[in-house]
């Protein structure tokens, strides 16, 4: 038992990871083959983990229904809403028109909605952030004002901002970005790199 709940899984990890590393590097039309084959076999897995994922949503409101909980209309919502999506795919796929109707006029708006409110949340962020208190701050301050600079009123009052601003965009900006890209990339191989060799066992729930 202590096999297959710790052992199996790392070792299936590392072969399955190994095989999938391997394939850029060996030009073997069998291994590409089989490292084809374990990607679509990924997207069956991912299809049993959104069910999985359902099953969990449905647990949680179906539970807020139960107790009566404050949040049980919301919860009744959204038990009523992912069925109507769910029963009008099956029935019509996505490309269905009522299921299209669905998705343009009932999750568009709310998810727009939801958007347009992260804009006081955003503002309020800005504003704790441009409180300059040291020279970070002064950076990220002065930064921000020159790129605000370059529309509207501003640009036609100073037309040489346009051109500052552009060179803030393309040598700073494109320099850090590429620096936060890389170290992103590196962190990511590195993790990687752990979960196959059995560093890394988040995915068997924390185990050693």
């Amino acid at each position: 038992m202590v096999f297959v709940r710790t052992r199996l899984p790392l070792i299936v990890t590392f072969v399955a990871g190994f095989i999938i590393i391997a394939q850029y590097y060996f030009n073997i039309p069998a291994w590409k083959a089989l490292s084809a084959d374990l990607l679509r076999f990924n997207v069956v897995l991912a299809a049993f983990a959104l069910a999985l994922g359902i099953g969990g949503i449905v647990r949680l409101h179906s539970g807020r229904i139960r107790r009566r909980a404050p949040e049980a209309p919301y919860s009744m919502l959204c038990l009523v809403t992912l069925a109507l999506f769910l029963v009008v795919g099956f029935a019509q796929t996505t490309r269905g028109t009522t299921y299209r109707w669905l998705w343009d006029y009932i999750l568009l708006p709310v998810q727009a909605t939801s958007y347009a409110t992260t804009f006081f949340f955003i503002t309020s962020a800005a504003y704790r952030a441009f409180r300059v208190k040291n020279s970070y701050a002064a950076v990220l301050m002065a930064s921000a004002v020159i790129m605000m600079l370059r529309v509207g009123i501003f640009a036609s009052a100073m037309p040489w901002m346009p051109n500052i601003s552009a060179w803030v965009w393309d040598i700073p900006n494109t320099a850090g970005m590429r620096a936060v890209t890389i170290g992103g990339a590196l962190s990511l191989v590195g993790n990687a790199f752990r979960v196959i060799i059995g560093l890394e066992r988040g995915h068997l729930g924390g185990g050693e």
